[in-house]
């Protein structure tokens, strides 16, 4: 039996505040979603079961690690339990970080599982309930690599193998490799007695394994398509990944600059979507300015060291916002920006750091109370940052909860409205004739309140709306004519004079079919 000394140190304080941290941020800002049944597009097309797409979107280890589960275990679409297993994984995710850079203040801790378990892109992640385990896992890959790089002498082998692993699950989890690997080499540059020469070698070793990382995705995806006898698809141009123009580059490099730059003046992706975030992150930027100059200047650092340190600062924006470098055709979204959590992480790095190597050998009364109000400021910004990460992972749940009861109620009516057709019989097959409802009366008051990516405004119009006919009204399987029989309905004479959805004579019983016109169609 393991002794509680033992377990004390098998177990250390740093990691027990962690974890406590992101159960207690869990619960306030994830609670909604763990005991309600809300569904967006993509998990209303996963009912009961389905892990989303995968290897035609470049997910080869998604597809392997689906089929798998499927097989032994099971793929169902379990809102609770699935987002239950997510955060679980977030936490040991969490843990990692403060191993990755040596934190033990308990303050910074408790900071970084709340920020790593409340930000924008994890609220987005548990509207795929479907998925999120996998994706939960391509996060845990993506950050052990770094600390497998770093901590041993031939880590970057399975680091190299889990961030290819991690790629291969969700590839829009790279960018935090990355970024965390350009903070690690900030927090060494700015340690005491750095040697640039140490630096660099470990500069190369962290872009070698992600070199590496790369070529290993690109064999097992090409290996897999050739198993399979597939291609890519086409969604997001996934098929286009790592395709860029040359003379592309230039304007693309601007824009990641100018997104990252931006957050604290212009929302990124739901990263600063109020004023009080706004405020957040231009303050944490500034004192995250102040404290590179002060760990630079007040140790009397070397020129090279200098300049190299800004090098890497400057680099760190590319790498945190890499996402829009990875996919320069696609729409970002929330889902895809977790890189850019690492900018909350930064300054606490260089709190930890100012406390440990600066302030101890400050013997200016003014100057060591002025690393006291940064590192408040810090701590402040932060928590406030935090505690509205909180409250809008609620409201984007809560009005995605509306959407979803709002487009139940309207397609329960339009169902019912069908078998109240004169005629109507229940073996007849029905004919929906174009795809989109427009009903100006059907709005959505929730509708530019929260808005994180996969939050939607309206479900009627989805392309998983056949699901929700058999999820959420029980009618399965639906009753549908065939293709060749819609084709010729939509350039029937009679069909084109009928008037469109929700109007009178919408619905009609014509050749023992039940037609409803949702839009026109064109010749």
């Amino acid at each position: 039996m393991i002794s509680h000394e033992k377990w004390k140190l098998s177990f250390p304080k740093n990691l027990k505040t962690t974890c406590i941290a992101c159960i207690i941020f869990a619960v306030l800002a994830h609670l909604f979603v763990l005991t309600n049944i809300i569904h967006n597009h993509d998990s209303l097309n996963e009912l009961p079961n389905g892990y989303g797409s995968g290897l035609i979107s470049g997910r080869w280890l998604l597809a392997v690690l689906g089929k798998i589960a499927g097989k032994f275990w099971g793929n169902y679409n379990l809102p609770s339990y699935n987002n239950i297993l997510s955060i679980c994984i977030l936490t040991i995710t969490a843990c990692i970080v403060v191993l990755i850079f040596n934190i033990q203040r308990p303050i910074l801790c408790t900071l970084i599982g709340g920020i790593f378990i409340v930000a924008p892109p994890i609220t987005s992640m548990l509207f795929y309930a479907f998925t999120s385990p996998y994706y939960s896992l391509s996060i845990l890959l993506a950050i052990a690599a770094v600390w497998f790089t770093d901590k041993y002498k031939l880590g970057f082998i399975p680091g190299a193998v889990m961030c290819a692993c991690s790629l291969g699950i969700y590839q829009a989890y790279l960018p935090i490799t990355i970024a965390l690997f350009v903070l690690l080499l900030i927090q060494k540059i700015l340690k005491p007695c750095s040697e640039i020469k140490v630096i660099l070698q470990k500069g190369f070793l962290f872009v070698g394994t992600l070199i590496l990382s790369l070529l290993i995705y690109f064999l097992a995806l090409q290996i897999q398509l050739k198993i399979q006898q597939t291609s890519l698809g086409n969604y997001q141009n996934i098929n286009e990944m790592g395709k860029i123009d040359i003379h592309e580059l230039p304007s693309i490099i601007k824009n990641t600059y100018y997104q990252f730059i931006a957050i604290p003046f212009k929302d990124y992706c739901g990263m600063s979507c109020t004023l009080v975030l706004k405020i957040s992150l231009f303050l944490l930027d500034c004192i995250s300015v102040i404290l590179v100059i002060l760990l630079l200047f007040w140790q009397k650092r070397r020129l090279t060291t200098i300049l190299s340190c800004f090098i890497l600062c400057a680099i760190f924006p590319l790498a945190a916002n890499s996402i829009m470098l990875m996919a320069p055709h696609s729409s970002i979204y929330t889902l895809m920006v977790y890189g850019c959590v690492s900018m909350y992480l930064f300054p606490i790095i260089l709190i930890d750091l100012a406390a440990k190597d600066l302030f101890p050998h400050v013997l200016d009364k003014a100057k060591r109370r002025f690393l006291q109000i940064t590192e408040l400021g810090v701590i402040l910004s932060l928590s406030v940052a935090i505690w509205n990460y909180v409250y809008l992972s609620n409201g984007n749940y809560t009005a995605m909860y509306y959407t979803t009861q709002q487009a139940n109620n309207y397609l329960n009516s339009l169902i019912t409205q069908i078998r109240m057709v004169d005629g109507y019989q229940p073996t007849m097959e029905w004919a929906f004739i174009g795809e989109n409802i427009s009903d100006p009366l059907h709005g959505n008051p929730w509708n530019n309140t929260f808005n994180y990516g996969g939050n939607l405004n309206s479900l009627i119009n989805v392309y998983s709306r056949n699901s929700f006919f058999h999820n959420y009204t029980g009618l399965f399987p639906l009753p549908l004519v065939s293709d060749e029989a819609l084709s010729v309905l939509n350039t029937d004479p009679v069909i084109k004079n009928m008037p469109c959805y929700p109007a009178d004579g919408s619905i009609q019983i014509y050749q023992d079919i039940v037609v409803v016109k949702l839009e026109d169609i064109g010749n």
